[in-house]
C-alpha cells in the first residue's frame, strides 16, 4: 500500500510541476511535441498540453488500478552462466551500472512463473575472477553450475538462453517473504525418443511439421491455465483469512501450475495436456476485462482490497483538472478525457 500512495504522490507532481511532467514524458517516451513545450516553458495550462498531460495522468491511474506500482531497488536482468565455476547454489552476481551489488538477500523471479516458489532467495556477491571475463558488462546477472539441477530451472522451468530475471533487494519486500518449496514435476511421462541416426530430410520433415501445428492448431492450454490462475488467486487474495473457499482455491490454484509447466514442456515429452473444467474460472477480476467480473470494480488485486486507493484517486484527479482550467469550464476537461 505504501508504494501505491507514493506512486500516487508521483501522479499529483506530475500535473503540477513542470520538471516532474519532464521527467515522466522522457522516462514513458511520452509525446515529443509536447516534451519541447514543456521544455519551451510553455504555460502547463495550455489547452494541447494539458489535455496530454491528463491523457498521461489516466493512464497512470489505469495502471495503478490494476497494481501495476513502481517499486525502488527492482530490475530485470538478462541472465546467463557463471563462467568461472566459483559461485554456490545460493549466491549470484548482479552487475550494475557501477559495479556489482553486494546484498545478502535478493529476489529473484522469471515471468510468467506461477508457482510460488518460483521466486528464490539468492546472496549478492562478488569475485575478482569475473573482472578478467565480464570486463565493462552491467545489467546482468550470472548464477550458480553447480548441483544436479541447474538452479535457474529451478525458477518458472527457465534457461538461460535470453531469459531476463527480475530482482528485488527493496528492504520491505525482502523481509517480509517467506521461501517456499520449488515446484516439481511428479508425472513420470518422460520425454518422446528421439532418433540419433535421423537424416537431415527427416529432421527438416518433424520441424516443417511442429510448425505447422504451431501455426494451425496452436495449443491454447498455457493461456488458459495462465488465465484461470490468475483469477482464482486475485480471488483467493481478496478473501478473509478464515474462510473455508481459499483451501478449496488453493487446491485449484496448485493443479492450474501442474497444467500449466506440463503445458509448457508438451513438446517434449508428447503428453496431451488440456485444463480440467474444474479448474477454469467463471468470474474474472476487473481488469483482465471479461464478460462476468467478481469483486468491486474500484477494487485492485490482493493489497488494494480495500477499495480506498481507487477513489482516492479519481477525487484528486479531478480536483488537479479542475485546478489546471484558469476559467472554470470543467467542461472541456470531461470532453477531453472523453475522447482519451
Amino acid at each position: 500500500m505504501r508504494f501505491a500512495e507514493e506512486e500516487l504522490e508521483e501522479i499529483v507532481t506530475t500535473v503540477k510541476n513542470r520538471a516532474a511532467a519532464i521527467s515522466a514524458m522522457y522516462s514513458d517516451m511520452g509525446d515529443v511535441c509536447a516534451l519541447r513545450m514543456l521544455l519551451a516553458n510553455i504555460p502547463m495550462d495550455e489547452p494541447f498540453l494539458r489535455k496530454t498531460l491528463l491523457d498521461m495522468t489516466k493512464s497512470k491511474l489505469l495502471d495503478l488500478s490494476r497494481g501495476r506500482v513502481t517499486i525502488p531497488d527492482t530490475y530485470n536482468f538478462m541472465g546467463s552462466v557463471d563462467p568461472t565455476g566459483r559461485l554456490e547454489r545460493n549466491q549470484v552476481v548482479i552487475l550494475l551500472e557501477h559495479g556489482p551489488l553486494y546484498c545478502p538477500k535478493v529476489l529473484v523471479y522469471k515471468s510468467p512463473g506461477l508457482h510460488v516458489g518460483d521466486v528464490k532467495v539468492f546472496e549478492a556477491t562478488w569475485h575478482e575472477d569475473f573482472k578478467d571475463i565480464v570486463g565493462n558488462g552491467k545489467y546482468v546477472i550470472f548464477f550458480s553450475v553447480k548441483g544436479e539441477r541447474s538452479v535457474v530451472d529451478e525458477i518458472a522451468n527457465s534457461d538461460l538462453d535470453g531469459d531476463q530475471y527480475w530482482c528485488c533487494w527493496n528492504s520491505l519486500i525482502v523481509k517480509e517473504f517467506k521461501p517456499s518449496d520449488v515446484w516439481k514435476n511428479n508425472d513420470t511421462v518422460n520425454k518422446c525418443p528421439g532418433n540419433d541416426e535421423a537424416c537431415i530430410k527427416d529432421f527438416r520433415t518433424i520441424h516443417f511439421e511442429a510448425f505447422l501445428r504451431a501455426r494451425f492448431k496452436p495449443s491454447q492450454t498455457m493461456g488458459a491455465a495462465a488465465n484461470s490462475w490468475q483469477a482464482h488467486m486475485d480471488k483467493y487474495l481478496m478473501l478473509d483469512g478464515n474462510d473455508p473457499e481459499k483451501a478449496r482455491l488453493w487446491h485449484v490454484i496448485g493443479q492450474l501450475v501442474d497444467t500449466y509447466y506440463e503445458a509448457v514442456d508438451a513438446d517434449k515429452t508428447g503428453k496431451q495436456v488440456s485444463v480440467h473444467d474444474s479448474c477454469r474460472a467463471r468470474e474474472w477480476p476487473h481488469y483482465m476485462e471479461k464478460e462476468k467480473e467478481h469483486g468491486n470494480k474500484q477494487m485492485t488485486n490482493g493489497f488494494m482490497n480495500n477499495g480506498d486507493i481507487l477513489p482516492t484517486c479519481w477525487k484528486a484527479f479531478q480536483r488537479w483538472t479542475q485546478a489546471l482550467c484558469p476559467f472554470g469550464k470543467q467542461g472541456a476537461h470531461d470532453a477531453a478525457l472523453q475522447d482519451g
